[in-house]
């Protein structure tokens, strides 16, 4: 019998267990938490002061275990309850941003906000964090980019939708949302190849794969991903980026691009119907316990 372990329940670790189980295969997936958070919700409830549910308790199959080290090259996963060797492993911790709690009730207390982030690919997160801090009647500027390595109409949808909400460009940040790290304990992110593949038999999901943004919808499809290729899919990744950004007032935009991966699709889309879909999608994983289920063709 296969033997898989999956390291981390996240959105690409708890997809990748659902999508083993649902083949028929059989996992143990590793977490040092017993909880697991939506990051959005948790943004919108710290910033607009919103009672949402923002996590919930992993389910009973997690095994709950701190992660030691991790040799890839012989699949072995070192614990503080032993020493795990797997014929396949997946490796689908989530990146960490050190202090993120502190970083936002900064921005509560400060009389004056000038965001912008670190990365590039983190854009779509602090632009989201400005137009939160805006609809509670921050002064807000921001001095990042406008998601424009996702292409021209959506980098010129954004930048019409910061406006429209009265958020001013600066020239200077003066608070910077700061980098994702790689998780411990790895000391980088993983390089993939066009089928997640680390190293023989070992593949990388979610953050801690270096091919772009660190975003949940992605990771999701790339736990999806890693589980099909156990069973022969034998076609590669494509990465998509998918996510609704809103304006904290009732509309959001929905962005679909898959440029920064050289593909072709470029969509954006603003309406009321985009906010509700974004709430129905944090009750809909909070329930669903982080399955991704038919929302795989979203």
């Amino acid at each position: 019998m296969l033997n898989v372990i999956i390291v981390g329940a996240g959105y690409a670790g708890l997809n990748a267990y659902y999508e083993l189980k649902r083949r028929g295969i059989n996992a143990e997936i590793l977490s040092s938490s017993d909880e697991f958070e939506i990051k959005n919700a948790w943004l919108r409830s710290k910033i607009l002061r919103k009672k949402v549910t923002t996590s919930f308790i992993l389910p009973k199959f997690v095994n709950r275990c701190k992660v030691k080290d991790i040799d890839i090259s012989s699949r072995t996963v070192y614990t503080d309850d032993g020493r795990l060797d797997a014929d396949k492993l997946i490796i689908a911790m989530g990146a960490q941003r050190k202090n993120l709690d502190g970083f936002v009730e900064s921005l509560l207390t400060a009389e004056r906000i000038n965001l912008a982030p670190a990365s590039k690919y983190d854009e779509y997160i602090a632009i989201q964090m400005a137009l939160y801090l805006n609809a509670i009647g921050k002064s807000v500027s921001y001095s990042g980019g406008y998601l424009d390595w996702l292409g021209e109409r959506i980098e010129r949808r954004v930048r019409m939708l910061i406006e429209s909400e009265g958020i001013k460009q600066a020239d200077k940040a003066e608070q910077v949302l700061p980098p994702p790290e790689p998780p411990y304990p790895l000391a980088s992110y993983l390089k993939v190849d066009e089928f997640l593949s680390v190293a023989d038999g070992v593949y990388a999901a979610g953050d801690v794969a270096d091919i772009g943004p660190k975003l949940g919808e992605l990771a999701m499809r790339m736990g999806i991903y890693a589980a099909s290729r156990m069973t022969g899919n034998t076609k590669p990744f494509r990465p998509v980026f998918i996510n609704i950004i809103d304006t904290g007032r009732g509309k959001g935009m929905h962005i679909r691009s898959d440029l920064p991966w050289k593909g072709n699709i470029q969509s954006v889309k603003i309406s009321r119907l985009r906010y509700i879909m974004k709430r129905f999608l944090e009750r809909y994983y909070v329930y669903r316990k982080g399955k991704m289920g038919f929302l795989v063709n979203f």
